[in-house]
């Protein structure tokens, strides 16, 4: 039988000490200002400098300033406000409902809004907070806003907030920037490190039941699925191995490739993965002929440099690889004749067998498109899921970025395949 959950099991080092999904009010709201302070903490750390605000336009991330600001009027559109299409009161902040809705703002526009200053921004956010907190006793009607938790809208912000914190830091990532936390990166692999577990035919639970505390619109609600015996590594790849598929020439190699994929490293002259590069050449590029031998010899004889934020290093074989997208994995697999495991195998695995480590590392592609489940409805916040079914890619665990709250076994997330500068890589399968 799978894991009921009230034993699920927990991720790697440092689990959140108190269950997020289920807590009392006060153990929230405890959860709520360590969260709040740590953001603001983070934003003091950039201080009023403009230029440390200033990043070029990405369609794959925000402005740091807005994205905080936004932060904080979810908090206040959902516990504040009452989260209706008409909210109660009007914003503590003049022109929040104007520049932060992500629903009224389009991405491109953010870049060339007129936001408050880093400092009316933190003075913003802490009022905020401290009238989130006040409401935990008199908290926005569950029913109206579509749950039978009355807490549930101030953990949904605060889930919000936990997604925001680790998406600031791979903003520092993608941009070549130092990074006010988790400078060391990903970690190394541990004792499971190029070991498989044998999986036996069983039912992996995908999603969540009534009663099992807070849950995701998209976790709604329980799906069993049968699963034949399979195995699975033990860990996430590293990037010892990841560095042998590049000698090989394998991103040279059309037959490993999804043929729209194969086109654009063609066009991009791209060799490896984003942030890698042959010491002494440019980020991702080779200058040598298009030779998978000559291109072997060059890894082997120059090395492999990898960037953190805003520092090159060596490459470590035993880190766990990170920054690779879908298409990535999945040319890998097929180099290594093995696959991704699905979302249903990923599920059985993390919950059945002793020793899967998950959670502390990086986050996990899975062969499965991101779909709604039987029971699915949309919650209050009608854009979490909804918009997201059949065109994304079901990502599973937890990274080394990823606050230890957010983590939970059920945790379904998602990302378009083609996103590799998040936090994530990916374990292989087999039959």
């Amino acid at each position: 039988m799978a894991a009921s959950p009230d034993h699920l099991p927990r991720p790697g080092p440092a689990a959140p000490g108190s269950d997020l999904r289920r807590c009392d009010a006060d153990s929230l709201a405890a959860a709520m200002r360590s969260n709040r302070d740590e953001t603001l903490g983070a934003l003091a750390r950039l201080g009023s400098d403009a230029e440390a605000w200033a990043l070029p336009y990405l369609r794959i991330i925000n402005p740091p300033l807005w994205e905080i600001g936004h932060v904080g009027h979810f908090w206040e559109r959902w516990c504040v406000r009452g989260g209706l299409s008409t909210p109660r009161s009007s914003s503590l902040l003049d022109c929040a409902d104007a520049v932060f809705d992500s629903n009224l703002v389009p991405h491109p526009t953010r870049w060339h809004l007129r936001l408050p200053s880093p400092q009316q921004t933190a003075e913003y956010l802490e009022q905020v907070m401290q009238s989130s907190i006040a409401r935990l006793e008199d908290p926005p009607m569950a029913a109206e806003l579509g749950g039978d938790d009355p807490l549930h809208m101030h953990r949904l912000s605060l889930f919000h907030e936990m997604m925001h914190k680790e998406a600031f830091t791979y903003t520092w990532q993608t941009t070549a920037r130092s990074s006010p936390v988790h400078r060391d990166g990903v970690p190394s692999g541990g004792a499971g490190a190029g070991h498989v577990l044998a999986a036996e035919p069983g039912r992996a639970t995908i999603g969540c039941d009534p009663g099992d505390g807070f849950v995701f619109d998209n976790e709604k609600w329980s799906l069993p699925v049968e699963i034949d015996s399979f195995v699975i590594d033990a860990e996430p790849l590293d990037c010892g191995r990841f560095r042998d598929f590049v000698a090989s020439g394998a991103y040279l190699d059309e037959r490993l490739w999804a043929p729209g994929y194969f086109a654009g490293l063609r066009q991009s002259g791209r060799v490896m993965p984003r942030y890698w590069r042959i010491r002494g050449e440019a980020e991702g590029r080779w200058t040598g002929s298009r030779d998978a031998s000559a291109l072997g010899r060059s890894v082997c004889s120059s090395g492999i440099e990898v960037r953190r934020f805003d520092t090159w290093h060596a490459l470590e074989p035993a880190r766990i690889l990170v920054h690779v997208d879908a298409f990535e994995a999945e040319a890998y697999c097929r180099w290594a004749k093995r696959r991704l495991p699905t979302e249903a195998q990923w599920q059985y695995a993390v919950e059945r067998l002793p020793g899967f480590r998950w959670g502390d590392a990086v986050w996990e592609w899975t062969a499965t498109r991101f779909h709604p489940l039987p029971g699915f409805a949309p919650d209050a916040y009608r854009e979490y899921s909804a918009p997201w079914f059949e065109t994304h890619r079901s990502v599973r665990g937890g990274s080394f970025a990823t606050p230890r709250g957010m983590i939970h076994p059920r945790f379904r997330n998602f990302y378009m395949p083609d996103r590799g500068d998040i936090f994530i890589g990916f374990r292989t399968c087999g039959d």
